[in-house]
């Protein structure tokens, strides 16, 4: 009883709105939500802090493709142009809570005015200073999920033992953990 733990949540914004969460990292894109599960918090967001190293926050986001055998290639490429103008990413953000994806959309005038009325908003928008780009970490994940299914199928429908089947998978998989070992 002494922790509360018939209180606790794995919904981090549920427990920093019922004040059993002192702090939470996350994104702009919950800002709208946010304004109405903390209208009664005295609440705020900040940089993080610098490390040993620097001082950096994750810089993520969305992808826009245009396939090669995409049927409309000259309009996706019009629509791209025109999404990424400075004005249309400052709309963007204002409206969608995400931020935008090029810095000349700061100097947007009403984007300007928008970040003074919106300081969390702002908060995010200033950190963009410090973003990067996280170095993907890959050690054959996809195989490894696909081989784990496989062994999973074969167990279930292909007339092979849960042991026999997951003790291959295992043997597959521990090659490919050993051959990133290797590679560094």
């Amino acid at each position: 009883h002494e922790f509360k733990l018939n209180a606790f949540t794995i919904d981090y914004d549920v427990a920093f709105a019922s004040q059993t969460l002192a702090m939470a990292l996350d994104g702009p894109w919950n800002l709208p939500r946010y304004k109405d599960l903390l209208k009664n918090l005295d609440w705020g967001i900040t940089w993080l802090p610098a490390g040993n190293a620097k001082q950096a926050t994750i810089a993520g986001g969305e992808y826009l493709t245009i396939f090669k055998q995409s049927q409309h290639p000259n309009e996706a490429w019009a629509f791209l142009r025109w999404i990424l103008r400075p004005e249309v990413q400052a709309f963007w953000a204002m409206q969608s809570g995400y931020l935008p994806v090029r810095h000349a959309a700061l100097q947007v005038p009403e984007f300007q005015a928008y970040l003074e009325r919106n300081l969390p908003f702002k908060a995010y928008v200033e950190q963009m200073e410090i973003s990067q780009s996280p170095t993907p970490i890959d050690y054959h994940g996809l195989r490894i999920t696909r081989l784990m299914a496989e062994a999973i199928e074969k167990s279930t429908i292909g007339n092979v033992s849960p042991k026999a089947a997951l003790d291959q998978a295992a043997q597959k998989c521990n090659e490919l953990l050993a051959s990133v070992a290797e590679s560094k």
